[in-house]
């Protein structure tokens, strides 16, 4: 390892778990995601909605970042011309959904993210050898601020994740893709 290169976070992913996990001091510099792990993210879980994954440091409770994924699924003539081939002829087309995603904004720009966001990638991809599963689909965050979209939009493009043509800032990462960059 050279000087230029940073040190690996010192992070653990874990299920979450609201008696353990301190949401309170969660913040990213987005409400929506802030209000989702404090206020929704509990109920959705227990109601079989969606699973939440927390990064926390290895010696405390202190949620670092996390990421929600749930079932999903999308229609075949939404997709690229090239990925319609073989799709089920009644259009719907199984997928995973990151629904949620957010790093603490201490952390931000120091890895977190891109850790989160292959940590998701590996357990959907884990899931789909035991489920069909076509894709993992997300909508880029718009909250109104051009540049936190574009920004967002070229993290989600450095994974290889690829526009819907109908849909603005709707994107998917084939399953395919994922378990060929996995291997």
């Amino acid at each position: 390892m050279t000087s230029d290169t940073p040190p690996e976070p010192q992070i653990k992913i874990e299920p979450f778990d609201p008696e353990v996990h301190d949401r309170a001091a969660f913040s990213c510099g987005t409400e929506r995601i802030d209000n989702f792990l404090k206020s929704t993210a509990k109920k959705h879980q227990q109601g079989d909605f969606t699973r939440v994954w927390v990064a926390v440091g290895k010696v405390s409770p202190k949620i670092l970042g996390y990421y929600s994924i749930n079932s999903h699924s999308i229609q075949a003539d939404d997709l690229p011309e090239k990925f319609k081939k073989g799709a089920p002829r009644h259009g719907a087309v199984a997928a995973a959904y990151l629904s949620t995603f957010g790093v603490d904004a201490s952390v931000q720009g120091k890895g977190i993210g891109k850790i989160l966001l292959a940590d998701a990638l590996k357990r959907i991809a884990r899931i789909s050898e035991q489920m069909g599963i076509f894709a993992v689909v997300l909508d880029v965050l718009d909250d109104g601020d051009r540049a936190q979209i574009e920004k967002r939009h070229r993290f989600y493009e450095s994974f290889g994740f690829i526009d819907f043509p109908s849909h603005a800032l709707r994107m998917f990462l084939p399953i395919r893709t994922i378990r060929a960059i996995l291997k």
